[in-house]
């Protein structure tokens, strides 16, 4: 990618309950992401969204297609509205970000107006607190 080539953006949103207005929730996540994605300079390249499914569980009917999709599509960012829209534990959340992360694809939340970072530690790198000591 050159500099001049906008980075590409996947939306993801999700709603635990299929209750009547839950399509509004969706939009309202759906433009907090596209915000997001405009503060990134990104493109909207797909959104996947899910209506009444957990986010305790991992298998969801939009969840594993947008991982197909980043695996197939170069894709800069997954953006979605908050932490809660992509896993409701912290556990979980850290394990779809880690997936995300090993496919070269940032994880973006909205509301948040941030972007994870993740790093892993190198096996064979010295513990910093003995080097900050000595």
């Amino acid at each position: 990618m050159t500099k001049h080539q906008r980075k590409r953006a996947v939306l993801y949103a999700r709603v635990g309950s299929p209750a009547p207005g839950s399509h509004v929730s969706i939009d309202r996540q759906l433009a907090a992401c596209r915000r997001m994605a405009e503060r990134l300079g990104a493109t909207v390249t797909q959104e996947f969204t899910d209506s009444g499914i957990s986010g305790l569980k991992l298998e969801r009917p939009a969840l594993t297609p947008l991982f197909d999709y980043v695996d197939t599509h170069p894709t800069d960012y997954v953006i979605c509205a908050d932490v809660a829209r992509l896993a409701r534990n912290h556990q979980l959340f850290l394990e779809v970000a880690v997936a995300f992360h090993r496919r070269g694809v940032n994880v973006a939340i909205a509301d948040l107006d941030a972007v994870l970072a993740i790093h892993f530690g190198e096996p064979d790198a010295p513990d910093t607190k003995q080097e900050r000591a000595a």
